[in-house]
This record gives C-alpha cells, structure tokens and sequence, in this order.
C-alpha cells in the first residue's frame, strides 16, 4: 500500500450549469468559497443569505467553507465579490507499502545525518508541524520533543495518532526520534515536533482541514510544515495557502506521490513547495516515486524503519518517507543558524538553495525528473566530514547586474559552483574569465535569453585550472537587469543549461517565490 496521503475527492455531482458539477439527488454541498477580499461579517452573511451553514473560517486566506444546496451555489457563485467555489474535497490516507527488513534508521545515516550528529547539530530549537493524522506523542522516542499540537478533525487539543498505520507517528520518528542508544534515531533528534491533525483514524479530512492546518503553522511560528500528502489537480484554494505560507518564510516540504512513474502530485507541484522523491539504500529511484519535473529533491523511502503507535517500530516504504528525511534535514540546516543571503527577510529560500545545491547527482547528470537535484546530503550542506568536523558555511555570490553597467568583475575562490540566473530583459550575458595579467582564461560563455531561457536559466561552473577573476557584460533594453547566484559546490553538478519555464526545477534565489529553474 502507498505511504502518501492522497486526496480522493468526493464524487459531488450538481445539476446542469453549475460550476461544480451535477447531480440532482443531492440537496446540499459542501464547498471551499474563496472571497476577493478577507471576508467579514458581510460576506459571511451572503452566504448564510443562501441558506449555507459556515463551518471553518479562517484568519490569513480569503475563503470560507461552507455547506450550501446546490441551487443557491449556482446564484453565489455569480456574486462579484466571490472569486471562486470549489469542492471541500475529501482527503483519504494511504497506507505505507510495509517492509521485511529491518535495518534501523538507515535512511539517517545515507544522507550523513550521522556526520551532523556527531558535530553537535540536532535540529534543536526548530519548529516543525507535521500535518498528518497525528502522533503518539507517549512514544518514548517521541515525547521529549513533542511541544503539543492541534486536532482539527475532531476540534479539540489532543492530536493523537489514531490511525491504523501510524502514518503521522512513523514520519515524526524520521524527523526527530530522540539519540538515546535505543530504537531509532531522527535526521533532526533535538527539534521540536508539532502534530496538527488534518486526518483522522480512518485516514479520511478535508481540504479545508489541510489548509487549516497550514493557518494553525503561520500562526504558531513554525519553521517547517511537513505535507506527505496529495492530490491529483490543483485547488485554488491549497495553492494560495502554501504560497502564503512560504512567502512568511515557512519551509514547505511535501511527498511527490506514490505514482510509481506517473506525474508527481499536489502540492509538492507548486512551486512554493519541495517535491521529495524516495530512494533505497543502494541510491535508486524507489520503484513507487513518481517521474515528474518538479521533484526537486531525493531522499530515503524505501524499508525506512520508525515509530508507531503503543512504543513500537515498524518499517514502511513512500515518499511520505522521504519527505520526512528532507524535513529533518532542512532543520539541521536551519539550527545551524543560515544567512539571510538576499535581505527578503526570510531563510527558507536560502535552506533550500543550500540542499539542491549540496544534493549527491543521480541519474542523467544534473537534475532529472527523478531524484530532481539528487539525494540529499544533509553534512555536504553543513558543509561536515569526517575529517573536518568544523563546519564551513561558505555562502552564495549574490550579483544584481543592470544593463548600464558595461561590465562587472570579481574573484571566486571555489573550483565548482553552480549558478542560477534570473532575468528581467537582459538580451544577452557574457561572462569572460582573465588570468592575473589581464588576459582572457576560462570557460567564457554569451547567455542569450530567448525562447525557453527567457526568463533565466542555471548550469555548472567548472574552474579547476582555471581563473576566477570573472568578467560580466550585460546587453538589452534600457532598465533590463539580472541576478546572478553563484553556489559553492563539491562538484560539477551539471554541465548543460537550464531553462526557467512551467513549473519545473525549483530553486529560490532572488524571489520570495522561488526561481523556477526546468531542465
């Protein structure tokens, strides 16, 4: 059985005409209405105007839902102040694929958790919401790191895991068991878990719960909001919610689906989101994982031993599994107190950058629809070894270029980096390398932004032997700019250029919504 949280939407079937459907059975429906401004008092009596019954209002999104019968959904949707209606779709857990083998927490020790542990980094102080069907917070690998949570199912401050999987307990073991010589160890041992409940026993909510719960996470200042679920087409509604969540600098970190080859899923497609994708112990693509552009990440899936309900462990498979590993990494990075790079007031973007960045390359070479920027390496972000146990946080070269200045330079001190491009009308970028005589050395290259690398695009820098004193020399319309990223890297990450376009490879340099860098 599948370990991501799949939205199956309730066949809510209207009559003719309307925008949501038809059935003429059914007498009321339930619905998620998004409102063009935050709606109050007024629009809250538009709809029980219309014979609706509210059930959740919220603070910080623009909707309401609702139930209403379906001929008065027809004439409210025709009010201007209503900007859309669309199902409360009905959300339905899957359950994890389970594994014979039990190798105890191998997926920390392949992305080198273990390196991080031993150099003191732990996650601690890190707070991080697991939107799922809760979880045992009495497990004694969990209950020193549980700092309490929400039931939005049942609406009460208890969010136990009832499940019969233990779906949200098992991914809170993967983030953040405690390192105490028994049982498990999480990729982030010493942070602090949140559970909101969005499911309940039986693996079954709503999207208005999900969407609740990303509210409950802006509202209590979580760091990190883990999402090992989907859904297979986009909801206006979800869609705003985590770009609004990201956007108050809120890490997003979902499942990309147990598609097993086909499209990844909702949410981890939007771009405010990482997509995880899952991996064995020998570095393959998981046999379930799904094969899409927007993967942006790898991390461990498969036979991924954790916690469950009543103090035990089991073994699962899924890329709700990965994504777990991804969430417990991004706080190790965040513990370790990341540099606010481009001054937008947030870090999540910097984090994010760091782990594609920092991510071991499988597959094609450079990202792939696969394992996205590769399997992540959480001690190559920290920049750890073995022999080095000094953390080295070199940091991102940050340059805004504008098409009056006839050309810039600078020094790199690294041999590998990989660089991202933003563009705002730039026609052409030549980047020209000179030796400490003044003479031309290097990869030189001339960016020509047309087509498919329009908007920007991202590649490999490789100055082994080579110059760094770098030359650039924009050219465009008056006003037209670029920034340029230029990331320290162990290696030559990809050797071709990448397009920004859709909402393929996602990267966050420069925006607050992240740079969409496609292959």
């Amino acid at each position: 059985m599948r370990g991501t949280l799949v939205f199956i939407i309730t066949m809510l079937l209207f009559s003719p005409g309307s925008p949501l459907g038809s059935e003429s059975m059914a007498l009321e429906k339930k619905v998620i209405i998004g409102f063009r401004q935050q709606p109050g008092d007024a629009e809250q009596n538009l709809v029980k105007a219309k014979r609706g019954k509210i059930h959740r209002n919220f603070k910080k999104f623009k909707i309401l839902a609702a139930t209403l019968p379906e001929d008065d959904l027809i004439k409210l949707r025709s009010d201007p102040r209503i900007a859309y209606i669309e199902s409360d779709a009905t959300v339905q857990a899957v359950e994890s694929f389970t594994g014979a083998e039990y190798d105890m927490a191998w997926g920390v020790r392949q992305i080198n958790g273990q390196i991080c542990h031993q150099n003191s980094f732990m996650g601690s102080g890190v707070k991080i919401a697991v939107l799922d069907t809760g979880i045992d917070y009495n497990h004694p690998e969990l209950a020193g790191n549980y700092q309490g949570g929400i039931d939005l199912v049942y609406g009460d401050d208890d969010p136990m895991d009832d499940s019969r999987n233990s779906h949200g307990t098992h991914l809170a073991g993967i983030i953040a068991a405690e390192l105490n010589d028994s049982g498990v160890v999480g990729v982030a041992p010493q942070s602090a878990l949140y559970a909101v409940k969005v499911l309940n026993g039986g693996g079954m909510g709503t999207l208005s719960d999900v969407i609740a719960g990303i509210e409950w996470a802006m509202d209590n200042g979580m760091d990190i909001v883990n999402l090992s679920l989907g859904i297979a087409e986009d909801y206006q509604s979800l869609h705003q919610a985590c770009d609004q969540a990201y956007q108050s600098g809120i890490l997003l970190i979902a499942a990309a689906g147990n598609t097993s080859g086909n499209p990844a899923v909702f949410p981890a497609i939007y771009e405010s989101v990482v997509a995880v994708n899952g991996t064995d112990a020998s570095d393959n693509a998981s046999w379930f994982s799904a094969i899409d552009s927007a993967v942006e990440l790898a991390a461990p899936g498969t036979s991924i031993v954790s916690t469950t309900t009543g103090d035990s462990y089991t073994s699962l498979d899924g890329t709700s599994q990965a994504a777990a590993h991804v969430t417990g990494a991004a706080a190790l990075l965040i513990a370790a107190g990341t540099e606010d790079l481009n001054g937008d007031g947030q870090i999540a973007d910097e984090v994010r950058l760091r782990l594609q960045s920092s991510a071991v390359d499988l597959g094609l070479p450079g990202p792939d629809d696969h394992f996205g920027f590769g399997r992540v390496d959480v001690a190559q972000a920290l920049m750890l070894s073995e022999s080095d146990p000094e953390p080295s946080l070199e940091e991102p070269i940050i340059i805004d270029i504008q098409r009056e200045e006839r050309k810039k330079k600078f020094s790199l001190s690294a041999n590998h980096y990989q660089v991202s491009i933003i563009n705002n009308g730039l026609k052409r970028l030549k980047i020209v390398f000179y030796d400490d005589n003044g003479r031309r050395s290097g990869p030189g290259k001339t960016i020509v932004f047309t087509g498919a690398n329009r908007q920007g695009t991202s590649f490999a820098l490789d100055l082994t032997g080579a110059s760094n004193t770098m030359a650039l020399t924009p050219a465009g319309p008056k006003r037209s700019s670029a920034r340029i990223t230029l990331l320290p890297s162990a290696q030559n990450i990809s050797s071709t250029d990448s397009p920004v376009q859709g909402h393929q490879k996602k990267t966050t340099v420069g925006n607050k919504l992240p740079l969409l860098t496609g292959r």
